[in-house]
């Protein structure tokens, strides 16, 4: 965890998945990739879940890329990213498996609608196909793909139509209310404890434009340390930007890349995702 980039500027992508959470890469091919599209620094930040870092870091050593710890902390509204922490830090991987326990609910909630509509999907074969993994939808839907019962059940669809159809806005197994998630002050106060940092994950998509400030303002006084940047969304990120060079928050750079199940791509170095690494101890 600890390096000697203190204050140097290198191409990052510090928001990425593995198949310990909803993503279809192993920490070793992602790390390859990463180190191919020449970027420098990087996070894996899967849902929850810390298990593929020091595989990562072990890859990472053949192609001279550095590897922060990280982690998307899942609580009710926002999404938060916690980077460069002490990975064996007691509290922080408790309220990690707090927070997996919720997950779990949520799985087995949007598992028993679908179960309601004809679907043969089960809990126990979703954790069959994903032993070690932090659940979520992803892992639902790429059961149902999987499933020999769930194919011949969804022969006539691809799987961009089931994914509408299923777990979009408005789908049979999405907008759940009523669950539980871990506090985001707790996941914020675990984080720093840890020694980490705290960042809102791609802020445009999680707050209106027309209250950012009043929102952003609340993130702040509850410790938040600084906001993501998501390049190839053309302004969204305007006036997060903005405001975060304003208040003097950590800007940080990440693709949220799932691999081939998703359309976010990794970034690459030297196209707009050189960052400031002044804040790194």
């Amino acid at each position: 965890m600890r390096n000697n980039i203190t204050g140097r500027r290198k191409y990052a992508d510090l928001h990425m998945h593995t198949v310990y959470s909803d993503a279809t890469n192993y920490p070793e091919g992602l790390v390859k990739d990463c180190a191919l599209l020449g970027l420098e620094i990087i996070a894996l930040t899967d849902h929850d879940i810390t298990k593929g870092y020091e595989r990562a870091k072990k890859e990472a050593e053949k192609w001279n890329i550095c590897v922060l710890t990280g982690v998307e902390i899942s609580t009710e509204i926002y999404h938060i990213l916690g980077l460069n922490f002490n990975i064996n830090d007691k509290n922080l991987q408790e309220l990690l498996v707090h927070s997996r326990e919720y997950q779990d609910e949520i799985v087995k909630e949007r598992i028993s609608r679908l179960v309601n509509c004809g679907v043969p999907v089960t809990f126990d074969k979703v954790r069959a196909h994903f032993p070690e993994a932090r659940l979520g939808k992803y892992n639902i839907f790429m059961t149902m793909l999987m499933d020999d019962e769930c194919r011949e059940y969804h022969s006539s669809k691809i799987p961009n139509e089931l994914y509408s159809l299923y777990f979009k806005k408005g789908g049979i197994a999405s907008n759940l209310k009523g669950m539980n998630y871990v506090d985001l002050e707790d996941s914020i106060d675990a984080i720093h404890s840890a020694g980490g940092i705290a960042i809102l994950a791609h802020p445009f998509k999680e707050i209106e434009e027309n209250d950012y400030i009043y929102h952003l303002d609340q993130l702040v006084k509850k410790g938040i340390d600084g906001l993501e940047i998501q390049p190839g969304f053309n302004g969204k990120n305007d006036r997060f930007r903005n405001y975060a060079e304003e208040k003097g928050l950590v800007l940080t750079y990440g693709s949220d890349y799932h691999g081939a199940c998703m359309p976010q791509r990794l970034l690459i170095g030297r196209n707009g995702n050189l960052m400031d690494f002044s804040w790194l101890r």
